[in-house]
């Protein structure tokens, strides 16, 4: 099974780009109020968390799993996705939004629901956009984020474990393809960081459920499918 092949025809910029419809009313500056401001941030996940599933289904392999599988994984592994498409928007004073056509200052992300937890990613953003790798290799690496053999509830380990071991044996051929002197540690340097996106992906889910616990905050419907923090 080629995987460089089978995965050169998934444009991850336009799977995980911006909403096709640019005439958003939040375009700019318009809005100063963060609540409103998050209210709007977490409609415009709804076609990126639409993307995942899609780029998931579409990964090699992915549909021969049982949907029992399918579903935990895409349910425990579409934020690090997210997030991991979203690191390169993180800037040192705000975070660039493009479907809402908008920076929105740090200082905002703060005063946001969550934003001590959006806060705590600028760091992180800094130290993984150092890896500067292409859409082919970041696709490659967050198809390893969701093909993870060790998700909870699995009922086939041995064949997502089977299947990640081709994203990541694909991700190092490409890499050292592209960086050949640089490769075997860059290669490294991407792997390192999975743990900590898992760390900041339960620790999302931690802070969803307690502010639905806690707030009257409301969520779109696929926001609240996918993650629901149920297994």
């Amino acid at each position: 099974m080629n995987m460089n092949k089978m995965m050169g025809g998934m444009d991850m910029s336009k799977m995980m780009g911006g909403s096709e419809d640019s005439s958003n009313p939040m375009s700019g500056m318009m809005s100063k109020d963060p609540s409103k401001m998050w209210g709007q941030f977490v409609q415009n996940m709804v076609p990126v968390i639409t993307r995942v599933v899609k780029f998931s289904k579409r990964l090699p392999g992915f549909t021969e799993l049982c949907q029992e599988d399918q579903i935990k994984l895409i349910k425990q592994g579409s934020f690090e996705v997210v997030l991991a498409r979203y690191l390169p928007l993180f800037e040192p004073d705000g975070m660039y939004i493009p479907s809402m056509e908008m920076k929105i200052p740090r200082m905002m992300v703060q005063m946001m629901p969550m934003g001590e937890f959006f806060e705590q990613q600028f760091g992180f953003a800094h130290k993984f956009n150092k890896l500067h790798l292409n859409d082919q290799q970041m696709g490659l690496l967050t198809a390893i984020m969701i093909m993870n053999p060790d998700r909870q509830g699995l009922t086939n380990k041995r064949a997502v474990s089977k299947l990640a071991g081709l994203f990541i044996q694909s991700l190092y051929y490409t890499i050292k393809n592209d960086r050949p002197e640089q490769g075997d540690a860059l290669f490294t340097q991407a792997i390192s960081h999975l743990p900590e996106l898992q760390y900041i992906n339960d620790t999302h889910a931690k802070h969803l459920n307690s502010m639905k616990m806690s707030s009257n905050v409301e969520f779109p419907q696929l926001h609240e499918e996918v993650f629901d923090g149920q297994i």
